[in-house]
């Protein structure tokens, strides 16, 4: 990317991760993205956050849509401390242990993954499959600015088998769905800042204990 300090627009605004630590950006820019492929391929402007974070890669956050935020990798990263692979032959050989050898990269084993055979996450990819077609199938070259629309909408859905919605127990509470705004809602009217602090500092502590109670739901369904 050749991206360089001076071409960054300052940023005041701090980025909270799950442990509610806040981290300062470096900068936002505005870069084209080029999105599907070619004949069909569009490119559409977005907005980064650059921020430096302790990584083996750095990190740029793409605001694609005011209530979808995205991770993008960049280019530009250092050496990773440890490799992790399956315990099949093609990851053996000279090349590759001298090239870890050489940067102090260790080597981690893990099992192979078979991810049909986790039905889980294959019910969770049929009903994604299922809203993409339902929403995109028709919508031509305009598909690029519905699709955050699908994520969004599994995230914010409570699930059957967990009765949580994929966003509150990734968050440790519901989002704050657009119709929402607009309708002026119970939530909406009554909010408090500080009230919203503390419930939210108190919702963290308790995630670990809900999401548990969650695994255990669905193993028992």
């Amino acid at each position: 990317m050749g991206l360089q300090v001076k071409d960054l627009v300052p940023c005041t605004q701090l980025v909270y991760g799950f442990s509610d630590q806040s981290v300062a950006p470096l900068g936002q820019i505005r870069l084209p993205l080029i999105v599907g492929q070619v004949p069909r391929s569009i490119t559409v402007m977005a907005q980064f956050l650059v921020i430096d974070v302790p990584s083996a890669f750095n990190v740029m956050l793409c605001r694609l849509a005011l209530y979808d935020l995205q991770f993008i990798t960049s280019v530009f990263h250092r050496v990773p401390y440890k490799i992790i692979t399956d315990n099949r032959t093609q990851f053996e050989g000279y090349l590759l242990s001298s090239y870890c050898s050489e940067r102090s990269i260790e080597r981690g084993f893990s099992a192979v993954v078979h991810p049909q055979a986790n039905g889980q996450v294959e019910a969770a990819n049929k009903v994604i499959k299922k809203n993409l077609k339902t929403n995109l199938e028709n919508l031509k070259g305009r598909w690029v600015d519905e699709l955050p629309n699908v994520p969004w909408a599994y995230r914010t859905t409570p699930r059957s088998t967990t009765g949580k919605t994929p966003f509150s127990l990734a968050y440790g509470c519901e989002a704050v769905l657009p119709v929402e705004m607009n309708l002026n809602s119970f939530h909406v009217n009554n909010f408090n800042k500080k009230a919203n602090e503390k419930a939210m500092a108190e919702n963290l502590d308790l995630l670990e204990e809900r999401r548990d109670a969650t695994q255990m739901r669905l193993e028992v369904y």
